[in-house]
């Protein structure tokens, strides 16, 4: 029995052992990331990956056909994949035909109810211009009362026609009460957003977590990034607008712009160009660094303040 239950022991053991240095391994050996990309015009080719040892763990996201696919293999067998433009496309479809079938029967219920009012009036109009005398006999008394009850049965809808005008009416100050209600919420709601953001704790976790984020970049950044770009604008002063906007960004990030080459074109709208990438990390680093952010006392007391507004 006790040789039994060492064998167990021992076998938990190994598996432990495993897991662990699994982990450790996840975490200290880096992943690499690389990529190209290459456009002319609307046609766009590339492929981005990021893999660990010898591809045992990859994640690829790659076009085909104007569709951007992914793709994550373990050992070669693929557990997840799918297609990003897809799903955007279907939920478009989708709400465009809800939208339409919504538009559809509005339309259809605006038609029943103005005819409906047509209805009314006409019948209004018929019995206010009806100067038929009262005293008649026979079949002209029986055909008076019909009348008298279709008269009184329009009569009636345009009473209620009235009575819902006038409730509407009525309604007014207490839809103006409610709506003034939701503008004081949301409005004591900005005044206390705005007095978090004023406060000593969010500068301090402000600037704790840019220095965090910043270390974190300045680990995944890639060791090497070329491309070649040459794009223009229906507009030239569109064009110049969007080169001054890249020229900050890469001097932000510090791209090296004899390997990030842009080029303007001032005559006419195009785009083309091809561009490579790559990098490595260490995934040990990136949750080290989320786990000081996410245990600073002034980001919790932030995140949780935001919260409750």
């Amino acid at each position: 029995m006790v040789h039994i239950l060492l064998i167990i022991l021992k076998i938990i053991g190994i598996l432990l052992a495993v897991i662990v240095t699994l982990a450790l391994m996840i975490l200290f050996i880096p992943f690499i990331y690389d990529g190209s990309i290459e456009a002319k015009g609307k046609e766009v080719r590339g492929v981005f990956d990021i893999r660990w040892i010898a591809r045992i763990i990859l994640f690829r996201i790659y076009n085909k056909e104007g569709d951007i696919l992914y793709v994550l293999k373990i050992f070669g067998i693929p557990f997840l994949k799918g297609s990003i433009t897809d799903d955007d496309d279907s939920d478009e479809k989708n709400a465009k035909k809800r939208n339409k079938k919504k538009g559809k029967a509005l339309k259809e219920d605006d038609e029943e109810l103005v005819e409906e009012d047509e209805d009314v009036f006409e019948s209004l109009l018929k019995v206010l211009q009806d100067d038929t005398p009262i005293h008649q006999s026979g079949n002209s008394q029986h055909s008076n009362q019909n009348n008298a009850e279709k008269s009184e049965s329009r009569f009636d809808k345009v009473k209620e026609k009235i009575k819902n005008v006038i409730y509407l009416i009525k309604d007014i100050p207490e839809k103006y009460r409610k709506v003034k209600e939701i503008f004081e919420v949301y409005k004591n709601k900005a005044k206390r957003l705005k007095k978090i953001l004023k406060s000593k704790r969010f500068k301090v976790a402000f600037a704790y977590s840019k220095d965090i984020l910043i270390k974190v970049y300045n680990h995944i950044k890639p060791s090497k990034l070329e491309a070649d770009i040459v794009f223009g604008f229906e507009e030239p002063d569109v064009t110049g607008k969007a080169l001054a906007v890249l020229a900050v960004a890469c001097g932000t990030v510090k791209i090296d712009s004899q390997k990030f080459r842009v080029v303007p074109d001032f005559t006419e709208k195009r785009f083309e160009g091809k561009g490579i990438i790559y990098g490595k990390f260490l995934l040990a680093v990136i949750l080290i660094n989320a786990i000081k952010i996410y245990f600073k006392k002034e980001v919790r007391d932030v995140v949780n303040g935001i919260k409750r507004v």
